[in-house]
């Protein structure tokens, strides 16, 4: 034992006694029932006074030797372990806690042992036995007036199990609505994500207990800062974030106030807080952050220093919304590297569980629309995989650009003409129908392309383009006359108009009605050379010899060496000038030449023949 106190000092230990007992007789364990000898007593006070090698002095063993007394050694391991949990040696008071409660027969003592070793259990963070503490505390003492205690406790140790889902059911079964609770309650929903209610929560809490986050729990503080951040309340995330002391808060922390720069816009300073803690001790903590970092360096241009992390981060083992953020993070580099496929491969197995989401429809369309500007045939590749996703109405705008870029593919590019046809607006949809009929006239497809025509009828479609549609296809099947009865219909001429008119006339009988069409279509659209010899013929064909000379002539003024146009013009005119006309153009030993030469020759012996020269 001990000397014995003396003097003053052993005044002072009576007196706290004398305090100590009706003071403890209100909790859930009644202290009498433990200092059951002057031994115990004196080690209680010795505690109290913070004389903790006194204290174990004054227990002199006890709690290792029962000597047949297994409540003396229950009470002292008891009293030990109070003195070791004070002295912050948590493991051996945690030990001390566990005798305490084997050799105790005492219901209460058992109790109070069991809930301080799984409560220290939990603040050692070994939460697999302070689960089974609190379990057992809850199934034993179901009427304990420290329940509460041990449904928090036993949420709390599933919440560092990473079991927040069981985490909830224990509070919601506690039935507390105790500002500890709600707020263990809130910390849990903010930890799954939650943030909407884990927001409603922290709301209610505090109206409960302003004052609780700051003088209880930095954890809690910290977490509430994370939902401020995640809701868009900056100022107060960083004031919650300053408030934070725990040292073993720091590094998360800081990837707070990290969080806070991206929001604000300042990506410098996030990189600088970003690089502090990418070698942080904590697992997630160094994960998140060079998560960020490579995001942070990615928008900065810094794409082989973002590489070099990803590489890194590849090996860590990430899980969940870390790893999905890696793949994501992935696919931005695959995309500045021009990679489209691996980036679109990555998107796939992202969204594997939901492959019609929207989030990865619009990540697809976002890879696809970058290989469109970038390498159109990876873009043709991708379509051919992933084409088919994108049809849908809300996604106009990208296939009606997809469509351009697929021209010349063959069936791709007819599936999004027909796709267009059937579900986009009324001007598209005759575009569509419109390439549609060309593209089956003109393959010989000729039951299809009246389909597609009979389709544009329905629509409200300028009567010029179905006609144009009707000639071609006429045009396409050899029905020429056909098609210079649809032609010659037409208001507005364009250039393909003329092309198809000189066509079909140089296939048809003679037909003066078509011929001045072409004139018109000429005239309204504008001619080439070829147009302007092409009509002249037709009028030479019909017998009309001055449409067809002022043409030749226009002809010659474009291109005056044409012998053709030289030929037909000579054998045409009457005068001297068609003489000069022949000779030019039977210069050679071309058939235009020989023509020339037998007009010329004609010509000379008419003239002979008119003089009486013979």
């Amino acid at each position: 034992m001990v000397k014995m106190l003396k003097g003053h000092k052993l005044v002072y230990l009576v007196v706290l006694w004398l305090l100590l007992v009706p003071a403890t007789r209100a909790a859930a364990l009644n202290i009498a029932d433990i200092l059951t000898t002057e031994e115990l007593k004196k080690a209680w006070v010795l505690l109290e006074m913070k004389e903790y090698q006194s204290a174990v002095d004054m227990l002199n063993g006890c709690h290792d030797n029962s000597k047949g007394q297994p409540e003396l050694v229950a009470s002292c391991n008891f009293i030990y372990a109070r003195i070791l949990e004070s002295k912050q040696e948590t493991a051996k008071a945690i030990d001390r806690y566990r005798k305490a409660y084997q050799y105790a027969t005492n219901d209460k003592i058992k109790e109070e042992a069991l809930l301080h070793r799984s409560e220290l259990n939990l603040l050692k963070s070994f939460n697999n036995d302070a689960k089974l503490g609190f379990q057992t505390f809850i199934r034993d003492y179901p009427n304990s007036r420290q329940i509460n205690k041990a449904y928090l406790g036993l949420a709390k140790s599933l919440s560092g199990l990473g079991k927040p889902a069981e985490s909830l059911e224990v509070l919601d079964k506690s039935g507390s609505n105790s500002s500890e609770v709600l707020f263990e309650k809130a910390n849990t929903l903010q930890r799954m994500g939650r943030v909407k209610e884990a927001g409603d929560v922290y709301t209610t809490a505090l109206l409960k207990d302003p004052g609780y986050i700051r003088k209880n729990n930095d954890e809690t503080l910290y977490l509430y800062g994370e939902n401020l951040l995640a809701a868009g309340d900056v100022k107060k995330a960083r004031a919650a974030f300053s408030a934070v002391k725990d040292a073993s808060l720091q590094d998360k922390t800081a990837l707070g106030f990290a969080k806070i720069a991206l929001k604000e816009s300042r990506p410098e300073m996030a990189a600088e807080h970003l690089k502090k803690i990418a070698n942080s001790k904590e697992r997630e903590v160094k994960q998140e952050a060079m998560l960020n970092l490579s995001r942070v360096q990615l928008q900065s241009g810094k794409t082989e220093d973002a590489k070099k992390n990803l590489k890194a981060l590849k090996g860590m083992g990430l899980k969940d919304k870390g790893k999905e953020e890696l793949i994501s993070l992935q696919i931005d580099v695959d995309v500045k590297d021009k990679k489209y496929k691996d980036a679109a491969e990555s998107i796939k197995k992202l969204h594997a569980k939901d492959p019609g989401s929207k989030a990865m429809l619009d990540r697809v369309e976002g890879v696809m629309s970058e290989a469109m500007q970038g390498d159109n045939n990876q873009f043709v590749d991708l379509w051919l995989t992933y084409g088919t996703m994108l049809l849908d109405k809300s996604r106009e705008p990208f296939i009606l650009r997809a469509k351009d870029a697929l021209k010349d593919t063959g069936k791709p590019y007819m599936d999004v003409l027909t796709w267009i046809s059937k579900n986009s607006s009324d001007t598209e949809r005759h575009k569509a129908l419109g390439e549609l009929t060309d593209i089956y006239s003109d393959s010989g497809d000729k039951a299809s392309a009246v389909r597609s025509l009979a389709e544009m009828k329905n629509l409200k479609v300028p009567s010029d383009e179905l006609i144009r549609r009707e000639a071609r296809i006429n045009f396409t099947n050899r029905d020429y006359n056909e098609a210079l009865k649809s032609a010659i219909l037409i208001k507005q001429f364009n250039k393909e108009d003329v092309d198809l008119l000189r066509d079909a006339i140089l296939m048809s009988p003679k037909n003066e009605t078509a011929v001045l069409t072409y004139e018109k279509a000429i005239k309204d659209s504008g001619g080439t050379t070829e147009d302007y010899l092409a009509l002249a013929d037709a009028f030479y064909d019909l017998g009309n010899m001055e449409g067809a000379t002022g043409y030749y002539k226009k002809v010659l003024s474009l291109e005056p060496a044409n012998q053709w146009a030289s030929y037909r013009l000579g054998a045409v005119l009457s005068s001297q000038d068609s003489e000069a006309l022949l000779k030019a153009s039977g210069t050679g030993d071309s058939t235009i030449d020989r023509l020339s030469k037998a007009a010329l020759k004609e010509r000379r012996i008419n003239k002979r023949l008119a003089e009486g020269n013979f």
